[in-house]
């Protein structure tokens, strides 16, 4: 089974308006990304790749972040970074 996101185009379009630098909601990153759905569903034929990256870690290349990334989408408790900062001891 293909997983498949399914939006209203008319309501996509209003989503736009509002998010746009015009609109009454004015969000860079959610016009964008709003934008980037709609241009996938213009594009309806090709597949689209989501990739979730968090500064310098990659699912392809951190498994790490693969591994956390796995537990989300099985509804697993996860954390990331997996060490935090206070793990770090600076050496003298």
């Amino acid at each position: 089974m293909t997983n498949e996101l399914r939006f209203d185009r008319k309501l996509l379009e209003e989503a736009i308006e509002f998010a746009g630098p015009e609109g009454e909601g004015a969000h860079r990153l959610v016009y964008h990304f709003l934008c980037m759905l709609r241009q996938a569903g213009w594009n309806w034929r090709n597949e689209y790749l989501v990739i979730l990256y968090d500064h310098e870690s990659e699912p392809d290349y951190d498994e790490e972040y693969a591994t956390y990334l796995d537990r989300m989408a099985s509804g697993l408790p996860a954390s990331w970074p997996p060490h935090s900062v206070d793990d770090i001891t600076e050496e003298e």
